[in-house]
């Protein structure tokens, strides 16, 4: 495994995953915080949408360094790492989690 596969893996696994827990917080945080006064669904709808996407990310990056990263040279660029990630999920994924992460 290359020195940069091995810090990223570090850095990711040592606290920078987006855990089913920190989504459910999230979720939970959005519940806690609605009001029938004001009219903010579509805001909403999008913190909510991110949490989950963020959280799919995450897990496919789990994934991907549980697998691929051990191969003695793997192309873990941002962009060979997305094109894995894209099959895996209908929407696009996190690029923000898959720069940090790879490369």
């Amino acid at each position: 495994m290359r020195a940069e596969t091995q810090e990223a893996m570090r850095m990711f696994l040592g606290g920078r995953c987006y855990t089913a827990k920190q989504l459910e917080k999230d979720y939970l945080s959005e519940v806690a915080g609605y009001s029938d006064d004001r009219w903010e669904a579509p805001q909403r709808a999008a913190r909510l949408a991110a949490a989950v996407k963020r959280y799919k990310t995450s897990e496919m990056l789990r994934f991907i360094f549980a697998t691929i990263a051990y191969d003695p040279d793997p192309d873990l660029t941002p962009l060979a790492v997305k094109r894995l990630c894209q099959p895996c999920s209908a929407e696009p994924v996190a690029s923000g989690l898959l720069w940090k992460f790879s490369g």
